[in-house]
């Protein structure tokens, strides 16, 4: 497998609003954990204003994974923010510690509403950013025929073949916006250094599903689609990657015919209206 793509570094400026305090009614939020922020088969990007001042870096982040899907199929996913702003201790991870793909995480990748028999679905596309420690990418192909995602541990599987076989990690630049697939096996990156350090890191993820986790950090303005969901789920992390279930809403059919430098201008200048 190739390493993620680069989409380049941030700016001195972007990475200053990064670093920056996100503050939501006078409390300071350091965690938010797959937040919808784009409805299907639409260019309209709702963030909170808590967060609205990362539009710009999300902005690039939707434009690098654009520029490889294809502008249309990008309008035709869901989007989904993730940022965690931490101070890492020395030996300390920030977030999953263990090799893992996201495609195969738990409601991320298994479908029990189609009778199916815990069936891999489609795999989302990710783009991803840090201050420091960057992510730890292992850009290597494993063979997962012969485990079931209902007994066996992927990450610790996944774990075990890196150490076994000894194989090395690629990481981004600090600040180096990368795009990935589900596939892409990769780590949280381990302060190795003797000092504490702050990390600051963020995630669109974009999706042919709509979540049901009801752990997920909730968008106010798009509450009409969490509407489509029969009943959200709880999926507890050390189950992560053996629990299933997800719902997957069908897309519309988009018009063929549409301009896709349409789609392009729209996705330029995107709608970013805060909550009230």
């Amino acid at each position: 497998r190739d390493p993620p793509v680069s989409m380049g570094n941030l700016g001195d400026e972007e990475l200053a609003l990064l670093q920056s305090t996100i503050e939501i009614d006078s409390c300071k939020i350091r965690q938010i954990d797959d937040m919808l922020v784009k409805d299907c088969d639409s260019c309209d990007v709702y963030l909170p204003h808590g967060i609205k001042h990362l539009s710009p870096i999300l902005k690039k982040m939707m434009q690098g994974i654009a520029a490889l899907t294809g502008v249309e199929a990008f309008a035709q996913h869901y989007a989904y923010v993730t940022y965690s702003n931490d101070v890492v201790l020395p030996k300390h991870f920030q977030r999953f510690k263990t090799v893992h793909a996201d495609g195969l995480l738990s409601s991320k990748a298994v479908n029990e509403m189609k009778g199916q028999k815990h069936g891999i679905v489609t795999v989302p596309m990710f783009c991803s950013v840090a201050s420091c420690l960057p992510t730890e990418f292992f850009p290597y192909a494993l063979n997962v025929s012969g485990l079931d995602i209902e007994t066996n541990d992927f990450s610790a599987w996944f774990d075990h073949q890196v150490h076994q076989r000894q194989l090395k990690a690629w990481s981004p630049q600090e600040g180096e916006i990368v795009v990935w697939d589900g596939y892409s096996l990769h780590r949280s990156a381990q302060n190795r250094s003797a000092i504490p350090m702050q990390r600051c890191f963020l995630r669109i993820e974009i999706s042919r599903r709509l979540y049901d986790n009801s752990l997920a950090t909730k968008n106010a303005e798009l509450r009409h689609v969490y509407e489509k969901i029969p009943c959200m789920k709880e999926y507890p992390r050390k189950f992560l990657a053996q629990c299933g279930g997800a719902y997957i809403v069908p897309l519309s059919k988009k018009d063929k015919e549409q301009n896709q430098q349409q789609y392009f201008d729209e996705l330029s200048n995107i709608a970013l209206p805060s909550l009230s």
